[in-house]
């Protein structure tokens, strides 16, 4: 008898886009428009193969240009496109330097217990997250999203119940995959290249 536990449903491949300029001075993007660096162009390259390793057979990106740069180096220049995939809204500190922020704030920020001035607290950026992962969820097999570092952080708060003080930050470029049975399994974290999954059955 075959046990509904092992059926895959869904297979999500997040990636986050390659170093951005900002992330290269240290300074929090949010949801500005910053383009990727030479370095994240090199990250993103790398990935290629591990990606089409994987045969996503949904690409989902956010709006942004770091992620839809990421996407295009990837091979895929016409991804669906979905807001929802965006940053955290950081308001009065976008564009700031990390070094120059209130160290208590930006640690209390980093826990999901602090929201800087207009920008969107950890809750409300969870929500928005949480509504696109479970509709990839229900339409099932392999989606690649191609978003942000908070956005995974969310998405293992979401998917994982992890607080946020539980959640390592992801690497540019890096790669997460949850695979989805009755419940989501992480299967991979935070890695660089050269990754191996189970085949989506």
């Amino acid at each position: 008898m075959n046990n509904s536990n092992n059926h895959l449903k869904a297979r999500l491949i997040l990636m986050r886009h390659g170093q951005s300029v900002w992330n290269a001075e240290r300074r929090l993007a949010g949801q500005a428009d910053i383009p990727i660096s030479e370095l994240g162009h090199n990250q993103v390259v790398q990935q290629k193969e591990t990606v089409q390793r994987l045969q996503p057979a949904t690409i989902v990106c956010s709006d942004l240009r770091r992620a839809r740069q990421s996407s295009s180096l990837l091979g895929f220049d016409s991804p669906a496109i979905d807001q929802r995939l965006r940053e955290a809204n950081v308001g009065a500190w976008e564009g700031e330097y990390i070094a120059t922020l209130p160290k208590e704030h930006y640690q209390a920020w980093r826990i999901g217990e602090f929201t800087p001035p207009q920008g969107e607290s950890w809750h409300l950026f969870c929500n928005r997250v949480e509504e696109v992962l479970n509709e990839r969820i229900a339409t099932g097999g392999i989606c690649l999203l191609v978003t942000h570092g908070g956005v995974i952080r969310a998405a293992c708060d979401r998917l994982l119940g992890l607080s946020p003080q539980q959640i390592l930050p992801v690497s540019p470029a890096s790669i997460t995959v949850f695979d989805v049975y009755d419940t989501p399994k992480l299967s991979a974290f935070n890695l660089a290249h050269n990754i191996s999954l189970g085949r989506f059955e």
